[in-house]
């Protein structure tokens, strides 16, 4: 075979490529997609390995987190996750709920418009388990968190449930690795966390698939991709 003929095998392949990830992109519709779930519960590795299935399937999309996704917000992060001085849990709220506003108006709501699917580490269930756990009100959260997001509201939420004396041995410091203030929590905190994402779970049935995240990476996963299927 000739140099040319490789040449122009090789330009068939790489255009039936383009042509199939352009047709799969004019398919798609807008989809917002988050991970829930306390500290140890494999969130981190499943979100890695859905947004690689997204990659390989060729859907446009974009990754982003909470608290962070924008400048302002990751300023928020900053401030939440490393904060030596003590803050009240409304006093965190109120702060993530900055952070939020700017990360939907700036980044969310304008990928959705284009008709990307987004893929969020976290979003405001996340203030109804912790910040809650602290002693907000949900009817507080939800009041706020309403005029914060305004109507962009997530299609699937998949929280990975697992209970908290199993994600324990999780939350050790790994290879001197730095914990956050959430992570120092003890077990009675995350414990009410658990609970709070119980109630979630309930309150907002018909997006958030409970993923029982107590077996193997591979089962999890496959509940991930099953459960997003099925909806989009």
């Amino acid at each position: 075979m000739t140099i040319v003929a490789v040449a122009m095998i090789v330009n068939v392949i790489t255009m039936n490529k383009r042509v199939k990830r352009e047709n799969q992109m004019k398919k798609q519709k807008p989809f917002f997609v988050t991970f829930e779930g306390d500290d140890g519960c494999g969130k981190s590795t499943q979100l890695k390995l859905f947004l690689e299935y997204l990659q390989n399937k060729g859907y446009d999309f974009i990754s982003t987190r909470e608290p962070g996704g924008t400048i302002v917000a990751e300023e928020v992060r900053r401030i939440m996750l490393h904060l030596k001085e003590d803050i009240s849990a409304e006093e965190e709220f109120l702060l993530v709920s900055a952070g939020r506003a700017n990360h939907v108006r700036t980044k969310i709501k304008p990928a959705l418009n284009e008709g990307k699917i987004v893929v969020s580490d976290r979003f405001y269930d996340s203030s109804f388990a912790y910040q809650g756990a602290g002693g907000v009100s949900f009817d507080k959260i939800k009041r706020i968190t309403e005029d914060v997001i305004q109507g962009c509201e997530p299609d699937l939420t998949f929280w990975l449930c697992i209970k908290p004396e199993r994600t324990v041995e999780r939350r050790v410091v790994r290879n001197g690795e730095y914990q956050d203030r959430f992570e120092e929590k003890n077990l009675d905190y995350h414990n009410a966390v658990f609970e709070n994402y119980e109630k979630v779970a309930k309150m907002y049935s018909k997006r958030v698939c409970v993923i029982n995240a107590d077996q193997t990476i591979e089962n999890v996963f496959k509940d991930v991709v099953s459960a997003f299927e099925k909806l989009y």
